[in-house]
């Protein structure tokens, strides 16, 4: 396509007004595809942002205040971010990514909880390295666990005395 075409100094243009009309559609299908491109859903509706992990960090005050039921002593290793969209005004939604090694063992945290197998669900960043081992959960630690506005899931090696902490929330 000429250049004069798209700038409107094509004369043959300005007599026949029907040539302008593919020009209005490539720019709809242009704004129609970057709508869908950009505003993908998960499964459950929500817009599917995938994290970015920001810096590996191992300071434990963010951890503590949003899982007390950790205490005070433990060390960790974690991600965390915001999972929201930039461009969607309103309040940012964070996540958290952690292994945690409570001083006093993972069994004394749990207590006599139900345990079953399952394997955490984290993103790549935390994925590699994570300790290989038999990794159990609890409905009731996950219930139970965290502050209310934060979706907590929790994952423990018996062996190794190491925890994976999943948060998402607000604050």
């Amino acid at each position: 396509m000429r250049t004069d075409q798209i700038d409107g100094d094509n004369p043959e243009m300005e007599k026949d007004p029907s040539m302008k009309r593919p020009l209005v559609l490539v720019a709809m299908v242009a704004a129609l595809w970057t709508a869908v491109a950009t505003g993908c859903t998960d499964s459950q509706g929500g817009t599917a942002v995938t994290p970015a992990p920001g810096e590996l960090r191992t300071d434990t005050e963010p951890i503590a205040t949003r899982v007390p039921q950790l205490g005070d002593d433990f060390t960790v290793t974690w991600f965390g971010g915001v999972a929201s969209d930039d461009r969607a005004p309103g309040p940012s939604t964070y996540w958290v990514e952690a292994i945690v090694t409570p001083a006093g063992g993972v069994s004394e945290l749990v207590g006599d909880e139900e345990l079953s197998p399952g394997t955490p669900q984290v993103g790549d960043a935390l994925a590699a390295i994570i300790p290989d081992c038999a990794w159990v959960r609890s409905d009731a630690i996950d219930e139970s666990w965290g502050l209310p506005e934060w979706e907590t899931h929790v994952w423990m090696c018996l062996e190794s005395d190491e925890l994976v902490v999943t948060l998402l929330g607000g604050n």
